[in-house]
């Protein structure tokens, strides 16, 4: 994790199994994984996709992370909550907005293994996002690299990684699109401050 750290690769909390719904369990791993890397993380992701909403929001929220990636589905590809764009959620009962950016998941690959046909379904599904400007969102485990064991996903990966480049898309971190979201809000509230007042 350090070399991944110093190489200038994000490295984020892979929540485990129950921490979804426990803060003193999440707040022991984050503050663990700060201590490895000697610097914040900002960036989570629940394992199994584990959520329960609002309250690992909350969680998230109470511990200072800036971004999850969580929201997707191990069952099908696509848009979970009907967006491939982040999102701050709201919790109606506290009526606010929660500040943790949610970077909707959009490709997993055990999902989208699923599929008699990947590719295509791949397809479908870059193809909309980029009609509407949207973050795809991938997550590739790093077993299924794994050849023996899962002969052709890895080259899935390379091949849904070299189609997005040449389709023009940003490659990029999730931290590096929660910090372009808040300049885009930014950017927005400014313009919409000096139009009203």
């Amino acid at each position: 994790m350090r070399k991944l750290d110093l190489e200038g690769w994000e490295v984020g909390l892979h929540g485990s199994f129950y921490s979804y719904n426990d803060y003193d369990l999440l707040k022991r791993e984050k503050q663990e994984l700060e201590r490895v890397l000697s610097k914040k993380v900002v960036g989570i992701r629940q394992h199994n996709l584990n959520l329960s909403v609002p309250e690992t929001w909350r969680i998230h929220e109470s511990l200072g992370f800036e971004y999850d990636t969580t929201l997707g589905s191990n069952h099908y590809i696509g848009f979970r909550w009907g967006t491939c764009f982040p999102f701050y959620p709201i919790d109606h009962e506290q009526r606010r907005f929660i500040r943790v950016l949610q970077i909707p998941l959009i490709i997993e690959d055990i999902a989208l293994f699923r599929y008699k046909d990947p590719w295509k379904k791949f397809l479908e599904v870059v193809n909309k996002v980029k009609k509407y400007g949207g973050v795809l969102t991938i997550l590739w485990h790093h077993s299924v690299f794994n050849n023996l064991e899962f002969p052709s996903w890895a080259d899935m990966y390379e091949r849904m990684i070299m189609y997005c480049k040449k389709e023009g898309a940003w490659i990029t971190n999730g931290y590096e699109i929660s910090r372009w979201w808040k300049m885009r809000i930014n950017s927005i509230n400014k313009f919409l401050n000096n139009i009203f007042n």
